[in-house]
């Protein structure tokens, strides 16, 4: 099971690489993130440790079936208010069944769909999932900023403090949700 979250993992870091180098896919919004989401580019002394992964992994293949990426709302004790998270169910799902649960956290400036923007983590999974390269698993994208204005606004670090909470809302609102 870790090899498969390793290799998912992977797969997703590759996949934003890709993907930052391509704006040609209007399906997803993008946005200027001050330097951040463009090429990695390699310095004169850096080896690049890993292959580059193969171009189509986050494309949206009609030959796979597809899960569901669904935009849902919890109420958070810990903060007060009614939040949002992402969550992806694979193709099939049912409530009956048991899955591996996928928390994917993003940066300090994003929130609940900066996965989606910049990666398509359900296209990946539907991708690996049907290629037997990984099992069918839930994957939970909560938004880290846990305060009432949680909206990625304004300066970042004003909401540094929000982060810190967060790991209460993980723990006690979103894991139990």
């Amino acid at each position: 099971m870790k090899r498969i979250v390793a290799l998912f993992a992977f797969c997703l870091l590759q996949a934003v690489q890709v993907s930052a180098q391509d704006d040609t896919n209007s399906e997803r919004p993008r946005r200027q993130r001050g330097g951040f989401g463009g090429p990695i580019e390699l310095g004169p002394n850096d080896k690049q440790t890993h292959p580059d992964p193969p171009g189509d992994i986050v494309d949206k293949r009609e030959d796979v079936p597809h899960g569901k990426l669904e935009m849902i709302e919890y109420e958070s004790k810990t903060v007060g208010t009614t939040r949002k998270m992402n969550i992806y169910t694979p193709p099939g799902y049912s409530e009956e069944k048991k899955y591996p649960v996928l928390y994917l956290l993003h940066g300090i400036g994003g929130d609940e769909t900066e996965w989606q923007r910049f990666a398509s983590p359900n296209l990946l999974l539907d991708n690996l999932i049907a290629d037997g390269k990984a099992v069918p698993m839930i994957v939970v994208m909560p938004n880290g900023r846990a305060q009432k204005n949680d909206r990625a606004e304004g300066n970042i670090m004003d909401s540094a403090p929000a982060f810190a909470v967060f790991e209460n809302d993980l723990l006690d609102d979103v894991i139990p949700a």
